[in-house]
């Protein structure tokens, strides 16, 4: 309707419809993130290193690790005192920097296995290799 001076009148707002029940279960929740695939490290000791169960010479560790904190982590894992030297090598000749990620020994140096790639690494209390 008109007002009195002429003017057509403003529509009231329209409330926006509240989405059914049965719509808000059907909307999937928002995608996990994916949790970044490991990369799985086979440890053979050397020299007169102390020797790992079977089990745990195979681990997972994650793509952007460093040999540095690798090293750090095997020290207290396998009890070598601060003082005695802990050497790994890729591939029984060369010993990669403390400052390689695992990303980079997987892409430079792993060994097919299966569907997923395989970082082999000797260590050793002793210099063993080049």
């Amino acid at each position: 309707m008109d007002q009195a001076d002429g003017a057509p009148a403003s529509p009231e707002p329209v409330p926006a419809p509240e989405p059914a029940a049965a719509d808000a279960a059907a909307t999937p929740p928002p995608p996990k993130e994916k949790s970044e695939k490991k990369v799985k490290v086979v440890l053979k000791s050397i020299g007169d290193a102390p020797v790992l169960a079977k089990k745990a010479s195979v681990l997972f560790i994650k793509p952007q690790e460093t040999m540095a904190t690798f090293t750090a982590t095997m020290r207290r894992y396998i009890k070598i005192q601060p003082q005695d030297s802990l050497f790994f090598y890729v591939k029984s000749c060369f010993s990669p920097s403390l400052d390689t990620t695992f990303e980079t020994l997987i892409r430079c140096f792993a060994q097919e296995a299966g569907k997923e790639p395989v970082v082999e690494l000797q260590y050793s209390i002793t210099p063993a290799w080049g």
